[in-house]
């Protein structure tokens, strides 16, 4: 009997020593010591078990996050913080509405799995919810005192998807070098950006979100080892797009330090409509089975409809639009109507090329990169067999590839003294598509043509007049960035023509965010992982991509760009390294745009582009 008494006892004593242990054990892989989680504060009324991962306090209550290990050869320890509210659910009388502030929670919360992400489908199949405005925080650092600088980064997808889910943007290459990584979800499509410019639907939702998320971000980061006066907003194509725009606004005046701008700026043509109510007008008909045009009916079928109702008319309005027009159907907007004391925030009052000629906001660093053959994807698609006569179809229907931002609008009319245009668009639309068969010459044909003329129209004629604008102004640097890497992470192409050195649209963030479903990379994108890392780590530290070159890693000196003219200064990178440029960014049609540009801003008419003489821009390039 005694013997089993003191086998029982025994039993006991290692039974509390193991629930001890795992109680207090962080479950993961060893390494560093972490700042210990403390207690809840009073009300002492934990939501959770006692934590077993890292805690910290916000200021809407306590978080439970988790550690793991960052992929790669730099592999670090960190803490997540996935699926932190930054605002209330945007639902019920708040669909359409700015973000409201998240009233708390008590307890600790757990962060440990990844949010539901906002509404969205292709094909008019709904996934995700209208209670999705929620963040991620990534630190190697939880001590408070580190003062880490911090990447604020938003997800891009034509602002129709897309979600902050780490699986898809991971913050593994980042977080070796010592930055924060946040990710940010954000309302899409009609939910998102629809807009009567109404007290009811007042527009810009899905940037009013990312002010919230900033402002979140600016209150609370400290408590996970960040440096408020050290963020960095960023994303790419629609979220780079989004990104520019909050780098423009006063709302966002001590929140943003510098911007990665990727594949998209608010110069960009589709960043910006001013057919916004015609839009929302089709839904809410859509919605209705017949036409409506009165604002306040309008508003009743979308505030009413299901959100299976309204993403299924979402997608029918969606899809007609971009039959007729180069336009994106849910984007930035103008919020013009009369500010209401109490009433909903109005945050983009004007155009988006007036904010350039009159600012509302200091100027901060950029950095803005795109890749060398953005559309490529595009021009395959239409004509994958490489047929001359359908590059001759898609030149003679060209209304849908003519940018709408040719002409200025209304504010920047205003500024500039310009009278109301009475320029019929189709006369635009001719002289574009002279001015491509102008620019075909015996080395590059028609299709040879197009696939710079849909880079040019979507992405880089624009980056290119943003950083002679801003070179122009000289209120502070711009970094251009061009890359021209190919490995096995790139995205596949229709062809095997053409391929060698070509990057599309989204190839070069995968070589900035992790991929949960990738595999051990070659040791050519391994290499070009390290070299994009280092210098987007650089610029969110010091502000410059290469504050001193690295020899093998970065072995050369990227000034900014300080041109504003033809020739700009932009670095390349490719498989086999650096190239220096102060050429055109953005091929050789860039005089013609220019000329074009510069002909429908000028007081008086000026001739018509330079349509009959080589549009090729002169330039030099330096090897590295």
């Amino acid at each position: 009997m005694n013997l089993l008494l003191a086998v029982g006892l025994v039993v006991a004593i290692v039974a509390v020593a193991l629930i001890a242990y795992f109680a207090t054990k962080d479950g993961d892989s060893p390494g560093p010591a972490t700042t210990p989680a403390t207690a809840p504060t009073s009300p002492p009324v934990p939501t959770t078990p006692r934590p077993r991962g890292p805690v910290v306090k916000v200021e809407q209550g306590q978080l439970e996050g988790a550690y793991a290990w960052t992929q790669g050869t730099d592999r670090v320890r960190y803490a997540s913080f996935l699926g932190v509210p930054f605002a209330q659910a945007p639902i019920g009388q708040l669909r359409f509405k700015a973000p409201r502030p998240h009233p708390g929670w008590q307890g600790v919360r757990p962060a440990t799995e990844v949010a539901p992400k906002c509404a969205q489908g292709m094909n008019g199949v709904l996934e995700g919810s209208e209670d999705c405005l929620y963040l991620n925080v990534f630190t190697a650092n939880l001590n408070e005192a580190a003062k880490a600088p911090v990447f604020v980064f938003i997800h891009g997808g034509m602002f129709l998807g897309g979600s902050a889910d780490p699986a898809r943007f991971g913050p593994d290459y980042l977080l070796p070098h010592g930055v924060i990584v946040v990710t940010v979800q954000y309302r899409l499509a009609s939910l998102g950006l629809l807009s009567l410019d109404t007290e009811g639907i007042p527009g810009n939702c899905a940037t009013k979100d990312n002010i919230a998320a900033l402002q979140w971000v600016h209150n609370n980061i400290a408590a996970f080892g960040g440096d408020s006066d050290r963020v960095t907003i960023g994303g790419q194509s629609a979220g780079s797009g989004l990104a520019s725009w909050l780098t423009m606004l006063p709302q966002t005046k001590g929140l943003v330090h510098g911007a990665i701008l990727m594949s998209g700026t608010t110069f960009h043509s589709w960043d910006y409509k001013e057919s916004h109510v015609a839009t929302a007008l089709k839904v809410a008909s859509s919605l209705a089975g017949r036409p409506v045009t009165d604002l306040q009916d309008a508003e009743r079928y979308l505030m009413g409809a299901s959100i299976e109702e309204l993403h299924r008319h979402d997608v029918l309005v969606g899809d007609e639009e971009r039959q007729s027009q180069p336009e994106l159907p849910f984007v930035p907007t103008p919020e013009r109507r009369p500010e209401v004391p109490g009433g909903e925030p109005r945050v983009i009052t004007r155009d988006a090329e007036s904010y350039f000629y009159d600012p509302a906001a200091p100027a901060i660093p950029f950095l803005i990169s795109n890749t060398n053959a953005e559309w490529r994807f595009y021009y395959y698609s239409n004509n994958p067999e490489l047929d001359p006569k359908v590059d001759e179809e898609m030149v003679t229907n060209l209304a849908r590839h003519v940018p709408k931002n040719l002409l200025p609008f209304q504010d920047t009319r205003k500024i500039l003294g310009l009278p109301e245009s009475t320029v019929d668009y189709d006369t635009i639309i001719e002289e574009v598509r002279q001015g491509i068969r102008s620019a075909v010459t015996q080395n590059c044909d028609l299709g040879c043509t197009l696939k710079t003329y849909f880079d040019n129209i979507w992405e880089t004629t624009d980056t290119h007049r943003l950083a002679m604008f801003r070179a122009k102004q000289n209120k502070a640097d711009t970094f251009l960035f061009k890359f021209s890497v190919r490995t096995e992470l790139n995205s596949r192409l229709a062809t095997s023509e053409d391929v060698k050195d070509v990057a599309v649209h989204s190839d070069d963030l995968r070589y900035v965010m992790a991929s949960a479903t990738q595999t051990e990379p070659s040791a050519e994108a391994a290499l070009a992982i390290k070299r994009m890392s280092t210098m987007w780590a650089n610029f969110i530290t010091y502000g410059k991509p290469i504050p001193e070159p690295v020899p093998e890693l970065l072995p050369v000196n990227w000034p900014p760009n300080t041109s504003a003219d033809n020739d700009v200064t932009y670095l390349e990178l490719k498989a086999d390294g650096f190239t220096l440029h102060a050429d055109s960014f953005s091929g050789p049609m860039i005089q013609f745009w220019r000329d074009l540009y510069t002909k429908y801003r000028a007081a008086a008419p000026a001739p018509a582009p330079s349509v009959g003489r080589s549009v090729r821009a002169p330039g030099r390039a330096r090897g590295l």
